[in-house]
């Protein structure tokens, strides 16, 4: 007897998912404009803050899943950045601290490292102390870039503000760059938990 068998078909090899950028430049989208507060408080609690991070051409080929959780991270940043500005414009240091890891470590300009909560607390309430009776006329952060890294976020900009001495005196404006990092926890809170700042002009003392 004679025996037919068909040949198997050929198997094409599944293709493989683009990896997914954990990147988004915010000159693509929309910039993070937020009005923020007195300067160390916005600072060292500040952003940040949520905002997006540049992108690269791979960022089209993201798979839906990635799309989703880094639009859920950056949500949560944005979230970060709203309580940040809440609890600075109220000068409400015990808020901001709840804002910070455990190990947060501030550089201000010409003083030694904050390094830990206790000492960022006392030393912010050393900063409200100094600013009682000056009112905020304009408070402005503008992040240019929000990249999310893993559990970590790093963010930098501009802060403008502008406040209004008490006694009559003329208002007073500073320009400054800001950076930061940002640390999501294990109950997935984004905190902050590095931050420095300088002046961007040569005469501006922060």
């Amino acid at each position: 007897m004679l025996r037919t068998a068909s040949l198997p078909r050929p198997v094409t090899p599944p293709r493989k998912a683009a990896p997914s950028p954990r990147a988004v430049h915010p000159r693509d989208t929309a910039r993070w404009r937020r009005p923020m507060l007195p300067l160390f408080l916005l600072l060292t609690a500040c952003s940040a803050t949520p905002a997006p991070s540049p992108a690269s051409p791979a960022s089209a080929a993201a798979t839906p899943g990635a799309e989703r959780s880094l639009a859920a991270d950056l949500a949560a940043i944005e979230e970060l950045h709203r309580r940040d500005e809440a609890a600075a414009r109220a000068m409400d240091v015990p808020a901001l601290a709840r804002l910070w890891t455990d190990d947060i470590v501030a550089l201000p300009p010409g003083r030694p490292p904050v390094v830990g909560r206790d000492e960022n607390i006392s030393f912010a309430y050393g900063q409200t102390a100094g600013m009682r009776g000056v009112e905020i006329l304009e408070y402005d952060l503008d992040f240019e870039e929000v990249r999310v890294v893993g559990d970590h976020a790093f963010e930098w900009g501009r802060l403008h503000a502008r406040v209004q001495p008490p006694g009559g005196a003329e208002p007073v404006t500073r320009e400054l760059n800001v950076m930061r990092v940002l640390r999501r926890g294990e109950d997935g809170t984004w905190r902050v938990a590095r931050t420095l700042w300088n002046s961007r002009t040569a005469d501006d003392e922060p």
